[in-house]
């Protein structure tokens, strides 16, 4: 009879062929395979130290018998706002804004067709900045890249990671990724139906997820894309380059942003001239904001977070009458421009 690994939990203090966990922690659970059964969907009665402590545990896929395995529980609570992931699972969504697919139609782009590519624009994007997506596609397709949106996209669940950053509650951190693998495959699933190769990440926040939990996949970020596919410009001029800071982002996944891409994107470009502004504050804190204030030094703007660029639209772009752009955008004129 095989044995699977021990549980971990932040706040074990020891392993054994049981559980010692608090509640709104994500468990790996030591016991017999043949003991799952038993186990799922039950709620338990746990003790530590005299004290009784009540577990309830979502339903997993169940190991054979007899068989080694690892095994991911998840322990209900407050930690864990369920009404949100049963919102995600029925309408792919965290806040309901509105009609994706009329807003696809709307702007022209391409749904749920056969392609190499499958662009996710973020569940919330594809409604707040639509014309960003629509200048991706434009770029794209002047470049003969394969490529579709899905007509229903899953929110990755990053707004379920909020209390358990604020709370640094590792553990609970675990369980919300353990949902977000559950929606990312649902986009994973789609896309290769659609005969996908490749997925591309437009949404910051999506990307590391995306990345960690799937990485026998081919996932890229956005600039990736258009680095590969981008010919020759020239420019004669300065512009301010705002790469992000991406500290929240880092919380989601330990996955490092590519920033890479668009370096050589912006090296690439003949005359240009680049004002890397570098984020050491979140552009969200004051301290943040007032760096990117005071380090802007021309009329014109770039980013490649959408969160940046909103709150680059609010303060550099007005206070300084600062053209702000998204990296789509700025290439779409440069293609223009010939």
């Amino acid at each position: 009879m095989g044995i699977g690994v021990c549980y971990y939990i932040a706040f074990s203090r020891k392993k054994q062929a049981g559980v010692d966990v608090e509640e709104g922690c994500a468990v790996k659970l030591c016991c017999f395979a043949s003991q799952i059964n038993d186990l799922t969907g039950k709620v338990l009665t746990l003790e530590e130290n005299g004290r009784l402590k009540r577990a309830k545990f979502a339903a997993p896929g169940i190991a054979g018998r007899g068989c080694k395995m690892k095994q991911e529980m998840i322990i209900l609570s407050d930690m864990i706002n369920m009404e949100m992931v049963e919102r995600i699972r029925k309408t792919g969504v965290t806040l309901e804004k509105g009609s994706r697919v009329e807003i696809l139609n709307q702007y022209g782009l391409p749904v749920d067709r056969q392609a190499e590519h499958v662009i996710l624009s973020g569940c919330l994007i594809m409604f707040s900045m639509p014309q960003i997506l629509r200048s991706l596609a434009n770029v794209l397709e002047k470049s003969g890249v394969s490529f579709t949106f899905l007509s229903k996209e899953y929110c990755c669940g990053n707004f379920l990671y909020r209390p358990a950053i604020k709370a640094r509650d590792e553990a609970a951190l675990e369980a919300c990724r353990v949902y977000s693998k559950e929606f990312i495959g649902k986009n994973i699933e789609q896309a290769k139906k659609l005969g996908a190769k490749r997925l591309v990440i437009f949404c910051s926040p999506c990307y590391p997820l995306y990345k960690y939990l799937y990485p026998e996949e081919e996932i890229e970020f956005y600039p990736a894309l258009l680095q590969r596919v981008m010919g020759e410009f020239s420019l004669a001029r300065e512009i301010d380059y705002y790469p992000g800071c991406y500290k929240l982002h880092r919380r989601f996944a330990p996955v490092e942003m590519d920033l890479q891409s668009t370096d050589r994107i912006l090296e690439k470009i003949e005359g240009l001239k680049v004002n890397r502004i570098v984020a050491e504050q979140c552009c969200y804190r004051q301290a943040g904001i007032e760096q990117l204030i005071q380090e802007t030094r021309t009329d014109l703007q770039i980013h490649i977070c959408t969160g940046c660029y909103e709150q680059a639209l609010k303060h550099p772009g007005k206070e300084k009458a600062v053209e702000v752009l998204m990296l789509p955008q700025f290439l779409e004129r440069l293609m223009d421009q010939g």
